[in-house]
């Protein structure tokens, strides 16, 4: 699907799971989940001295990270595109 349609002002068309306030509702629930993970990182290392029970913790942490990072360079490029285009049309 083709989330870079545009409309007759310029601005970029999201669809409703990739608006702004889907985003931030997602990075709330990534941050809880990354949290979560760290935690489940810490309870291993206390609980057991086996690393075998570190791979799941360190996995859900290290993607929780990564769509955090992807997620918020999306919003940043959008809002930069967006503010770009709006000081062109006005102009």
């Amino acid at each position: 699907m083709e989330s870079n349609e545009k409309n007759f002002s310029g601005r970029i068309f999201a669809p409703w799971y990739d608006t702004d306030l889907a985003c931030y509702i997602f990075l709330i629930f990534l941050s809880l989940t990354f949290l979560f993970g760290i935690a489940g990182i810490f309870a291993a290392i206390i609980r057991y001295n086996n690393s075998v029970y570190l791979r799941i913790p360190v996995m859900l942490t290290t993607a929780s990270i990564y769509t955090i990072l992807s997620v918020l360079i999306r919003l940043i490029t959008r809002k930069k595109i967006n503010s770009k285009l709006k000081s062109s049309y006005s102009n």
